[in-house]
């Protein structure tokens, strides 16, 4: 590791698991390799955590047929047989996210 990412990893390992940043949080789980088995303990908390996703928005005031959310889930690569309509849309909407 270079010295630049050493010293700012030794200024994150200084802070308290709460006041990690959600940049530091990345910093440090692309690190991970480097931290002792006292820092991962100490840091596993955020180093397991998952980013959390906002839940899916309704789809207000915009209507779509059916065919034609089938046709967006096949061009974006998603299962579209067998499902329902708000599955569908829901899956949809998470794939192309927030506009």
């Amino acid at each position: 590791m270079d010295n630049l990412s050493q010293k700012k990893l030794n200024e994150i390992l200084k802070k308290e698991v709460l006041a990690l940043t959600d940049g530091e949080i990345q910093f440090l789980k692309a690190r991970q390799s480097y931290l002792t088995a006292t820092q991962a303990d100490f840091y596993a908390k955020v180093l397991k955590s998952k980013p959390q996703t906002p839940p899916a928005q309704p789809n207000l005031g915009k209507s779509r047929s059916y065919r034609a959310m089938q046709t967006q889930a096949k061009e974006l690569g998603l299962s579209f047989i067998g499902v329902t309509r708000e599955e569908l849309e829901r899956s949809i909407d998470t794939a192309v996210g927030p506009k």
